[in-house]
């Protein structure tokens, strides 16, 4: 997803033409940047769009979390990871067995 220079919008023309870019959103139409006084206001995308950015940060902040933890040393070897594992399976099996 990238925008270019002729993705831009001025502000009139988007309200103008609304209608027009809901409907291309839905398409799949690349995202906009909508101007106002010829600087960016904002911009505009589909949900689709703005749901995988979403993700996208999330994963990030998970990464950049996991990266922090690592560099800190707060890490579980992987027999304690594989024991907390079957622990949590076993809990969850108990539960639903139980339901």
């Amino acid at each position: 997803m990238k925008v270019r220079a002729s993705d831009a919008v001025p502000i009139n023309e988007f309200k103008a033409r609304a209608s027009k870019y809901t409907e291309e959103f839905a398409r799949g139409r690349d995202p906009i940047v909508v101007t106002h006084n010829g600087r960016a206001a904002f911009v505009a995308l589909s949900p689709s769009a703005f749901d995988a950015l979403c993700e996208r940060i999330d994963f990030m902040r998970a990464v950049a979390s996991g990266l922090a933890d690592a560099a800190t040393g707060e890490v579980i070897d992987d027999d304690d990871l594989d024991a907390f594992l079957d622990d949590d399976s076993a809990t969850a099996e108990r539960h639903s067995a139980a339901g």
